[in-house]
């Protein structure tokens, strides 16, 4: 399967130059960092709890 992106020869570069520096093929780079990418986006996100008020209070005089 084939995924086509349309770059800029500007974008094309920049991303030749990142793989070059990873020391792998681009198309191995950008496969690599989209999936990463979309893996950690799609990853399901830890739940946070609220700040207690003594800290949203400490916050906001800082």
């Amino acid at each position: 399967m084939r995924l086509m992106i349309r770059l800029t020869d500007e974008e094309k570069a920049i991303i030749d130059l990142a793989a070059e520096v990873a020391g792998q093929p681009t198309a191995t780079w950008v496969r690599d960092e989209i999936l990463r990418l979309a893996k950690a986006t799609a990853a399901p996100q830890p739940a946070t709890k609220p700040a207690s008020p003594a800290k949203r209070k400490a916050a906001k005089k800082a």
